[in-house]
């Protein structure tokens, strides 16, 4: 027996994704492999413990203010979450009609008497076509709990003694565009940026270049852990995606039933995302020829449905159509 590890000829072979919830993929791998990998996962957890944030209920009479200094209404949902250095930031969550979309704003105690330059201002939303009300606020608070936990700026004690402390932003993270006084600029961990400073807090990055991927806004936060992976789009990729992804929630390449239909509605969502990208980044021929591969592998499966897969098809026709 082979270890799928290190290549090695072995008598006792251990199945690696059963014997911890961080590994994702599963294994065979020799003993020596195996314990290689449970010292990196123990490592890993003690040095990177997990955080969660917590979420704090306020008081039904307490009263609230948006960023314009309007009260909030006290009906709607409100709660406050730290970040990762303990400081309490209140949400207030309201869904978006007539779209199923939900969205969460920073709101403030109506009787703070800080600044409101100190003021951060973040905002998320979220969007998901046949996804439950429970669905898109897990969503939403996840969002919330990753972008509180995982601040995007570091600060750092400055070398030269009267500069005191300096922001730098981590080589991994994320920036919303945004507008003050009709001057574009960036949102970063709830504060606005003019172009100078954002770009002074890449200082620490003299001599590298910059890799950047324009996300839309219902894209997830990324943690620190996270790496977004240049993938080059090709009709090619798009259609394996596709087959992956009825394999994955079917698992069938031919049929598809009306109990799978909500699984596959998920995936097919990302999907068109990237079909829109790449629709639009590219002549329209190229585009039309990807969306039509698409088609035509849909109009392939065999499925119980009465309405499968009659949308999706539908939703492609209108993508390539504007382009």
């Amino acid at each position: 027996m082979q270890c799928e590890c290190c290549g090695r000829e072995t008598e006792v072979l251990i199945e690696i994704g059963a014997i911890s919830p961080k590994v994702s993929v599963t294994g065979r791998c020799c003993v020596d492999c195996c314990a290689f990998i449970l010292t990196a996962l123990e490592d890993a957890r003690e040095d990177a413990p997990e955080l969660k944030a917590e979420i704090i209920p306020v008081e039904e009479t307490q009263q609230f203010v948006d960023g314009n200094g309007s009260l909030i209404e006290e009906d709607e949902i409100r709660f406050g979450m730290k970040d990762s250095q303990g400081k309490i930031h209140y949400f207030r969550v309201y869904k978006v009609w007539p779209i199923p979309e939900y969205e969460a704003d920073e709101i403030y105690p109506a009787g703070e008497s800080r600044l409101k330059a100190e003021r951060t201002a973040y905002c998320f939303r979220t969007f998901g076509h046949q996804k439950s009300d429970d669905m898109l606020m897990a969503e939403l608070l996840e969002k919330l709990e990753t972008a509180l936990l995982n601040p995007v700026i570091e600060e750092e004690k400055s070398s030269v003694p009267f500069l005191g402390k300096q922001e730098f932003l981590r080589e991994r993270g994320y920036a919303e565009i945004g507008r003050k006084n009709e001057e574009i600029g960036f949102l970063v961990d709830g504060r606005y940026f003019g172009a100078r400073k954002f770009a002074d807090m890449f200082d620490r990055y003299e001599g590298f270049r910059l890799c950047w991927q324009i996300q839309d806004a219902l894209t997830g936060v990324p943690d620190r852990d996270t790496y977004w992976v240049p993938v080059r789009l090709t009709d090619e990729r798009l259609l394996d995606e596709l087959e992956r992804l009825i394999v994955s929630s079917a698992g069938s390449r031919e049929f598809i039933s009306y109990k799978n239909v909500n699984a596959f509605d998920i995936g097919f969502d990302a999907l068109m995302e990237k079909l829109i990208n790449y629709a639009g980044c590219n002549p329209p021929g190229i585009g039309k020829m990807a969306g039509m591969k698409l088609i035509r592998r849909l109009e392939e499966l065999e499925t119980d449905d009465d309405m499968f897969p009659e949308y999706h098809v539908a939703a492609i026709r209108e993508v390539i159509g504007e382009f």
